[in-house]
């Protein structure tokens, strides 16, 4: 699991690190649409989530 989804569960105990030199690539998340205009805004605030928050998630 990447650490950004369990590092609560490290921190408490219940999880622990198998291979703690590990480190995965670096990836890369790419949000398409179709054009600017006519965006719903559900999708726009959706990318605008994603912009804004997984980032400090990622590290």
């Amino acid at each position: 699991m990447p650490l950004y989804a369990c590092t609560r569960e490290i921190e408490l105990g219940t999880l622990g690190l198998v291979l703690p030199e590990f480190r995965s690539r670096e990836g890369r998340l790419a949000v398409l649409l179709p054009t600017r205009r006519g965006i719903m805004p559900a999708v726009r605030a959706f990318v605008d989530f994603l912009k804004d928050e997984l980032p400090p998630l990622l590290g």
